[in-house]
């Protein structure tokens, strides 16, 4: 892992529109990324409301001194740059979930604000390169699953959230991977490994930094 507060690609997952700036080498704000699992039934009838509200809903806000970021496998990401803060909002509806929230970088001290959408029942999302899809895990747990895919580079990410058993914190595990390029319309996700990276990022709900007084 990279040391300190070195970029990974912010925790908001899933997002196409980063992905695409990566690509022509406009500066990274955020990303993520690959191919789409089978959701059991019981799992998805779960996962689509069919029960009382995942504990992931909420605001949370990164706690950057406890989280440890790896090398950034994307391209076009600025070597030195660095994450000062992030706040993390997630809701969802019977058919997609939302992940919004705002970062501020080092260097320009600009706020980003950016939002993906994704869809519960595991259908990916293709904007341009890029593919997200999101699947489930269990009750405390989701994935984000990417996959960029151009002439040049051939890089897939999961994030795996993960809601602790008070419902205060959530952790975020982001594995990066670059591949081999592979020929077209060959599954980019099966090419010989030349890289990995993974960060640990550790959010907070923002009801646990204010709770209500008694």
């Amino acid at each position: 892992m990279g040391d300190g507060k070195g970029l990974a690609p912010p925790a908001i997952v899933g997002n196409a529109r980063a992905l695409c700036q990566l690509v022509k080498k406009e500066p990274l704000h955020v990303s993520h990324t690959s191919p789409l699992h089978v959701v059991v039934p019981v799992a998805l009838a779960l996962f689509l409301g069919q029960a009382p509200q995942a504990n992931w809903v909420g605001t949370w806000v990164l706690d950057a001194d406890r989280s440890t970021f790896g090398a950034i496998l994307f391209p076009g990401a600025p070597a030195d740059i660095s994450i000062v803060s992030q706040t993390l909002t997630i809701t969802q509806t019977e058919t997609q979930m939302v992940l919004s929230g705002d970062t501020v970088v080092s260097g320009t001290g600009r706020s980003y604000h950016d939002a993906t959408t994704l869809r519960l029942d595991g259908a990916p999302t293709t904007v341009g390169p890029a593919s997200l899809a999101l699947r489930q895990v269990d009750r405390a747990a989701f994935e984000v699953v990417t996959q960029l895919t151009t002439t040049t580079h051939n890089v897939g990410e999961i994030s795996r959230f993960a809601v602790s058993s008070d419902g205060m914190s959530l952790t975020e595990t982001k594995t990066q991977t670059a591949r081999a390029q592979v020929l077209e319309g060959a599954d980019p996700t099966t090419a010989a490994v030349l890289k990995t990276s993974t960060s640990v990022l550790l959010f907070v709900k923002v009801a646990a930094l204010h709770p209500e007084k008694p």
